[in-house]
């Protein structure tokens, strides 16, 4: 709880920082827009309220997570709203883990765990193959 505070001042700091280095026409210069782009992002989460899912999640995640994000934990923070949550490691970034080499990991593992669903019967062949 303490850390969270630490985190949304130092956030805020932050953005007030970026505000006030805004250029005449309102954007933000390139060298701040980077921590401009965290601070609303956080700012978004922060007041987003995910519903809670009574059923299974499979959360495909970057293997490289950037320190900002490390407080996430490898669940991204979906225990929080789901019961059932596996996640799977996909080599990469955020930016690239669905890019070439790194989205053959990725197919690989859906298709996995699609083929996992159809056996269980928890998809219908039909489903999986619809567009």
């Amino acid at each position: 709880r303490r850390e969270g505070r630490r985190k949304r001042r130092l956030y805020a700091h932050a953005d007030e920082i970026v505000q006030a280095a805004k250029l005449a026409d309102g954007t933000v210069p390139p060298e701040l827009r980077d921590a401009h782009m965290v601070a609303n992002v956080r700012s978004l989460l922060d007041s987003y309220e995910t519903p809670d899912y009574d059923g299974p999640v499979w959360l495909f995640a970057a293997s490289d997570v950037l320190d900002v994000y490390q407080h996430a934990g490898a669940d991204r923070g979906w225990r929080r709203s789901a019961t059932d949550v596996q996640c799977e490691p996909v080599p990469g970034g955020h930016e690239d883990f669905i890019l070439e080499p790194h989205v053959r990991v990725l197919a690989d593992r859906l298709r996995a765990r699609l083929d996992e669903a159809v056996t269980a019967g928890d998809v219908r062949q039909s489903e999986r193959s619809a567009p």
